[in-house]
């Protein structure tokens, strides 16, 4: 199984797994695998039709964001950390993209071309609002936001 871009919690890690390497469109699952050597037990939490990418894990443990194109274009869905209860928290036209949790785990922070431009926003966790932090004309493209 290859593997890229992987997030350790706990006894396990969440990453990505590209089902036919160099074939377009790209087919990334993301996947947790727990113990490693004869004992380790892989299980998608994704599906591996769509290019799922960039994971990132609350700070509890309990909630994994990620960046998908399952809807057309890139969003980012939020899910329990097995992969049920999946939510598209950014439901736009734009792409967003590279999300990351607060410390607290309240917001999460992410980079999107809503406004025509590459910006850096952040999205309250509780009630789905959503707040632009730059206005840098893509200043802040592609350089994976952390809080």
């Amino acid at each position: 199984m290859r593997s890229a871009n992987g997030i350790a919690i706990g006894e396990s890690v969440i990453f990505m797994h590209e089902k036919n390497p160099g074939v377009k469109p790209r087919e990334v699952a993301l996947v947790r695998l727990f113990n490693h050597g004869e004992g380790a037990k892989a299980i998608f939490l994704t599906d591996d039709k769509h290019l799922h990418r960039r994971p990132a894990v609350s700070p509890n443990g309990e909630w994994l964001a990620w960046q998908t194109n399952m809807t057309g274009n890139d969003e980012i869905f939020l899910a329990q950390i097995n992969g049920t209860k999946k939510y598209n928290i950014t439901n736009n036209s734009g792409v967003d993209g590279h999300p990351w949790f607060s410390r607290d785990g309240k917001w999460l922070v992410f980079e999107s071309d809503r406004t025509g431009n590459m910006e850096i926003w952040k999205l309250n966790l509780e009630t789905f609002e959503t707040k632009q932090l730059t206005y840098g004309g893509n200043k802040y493209a592609s350089r994976t936001p952390r809080w």
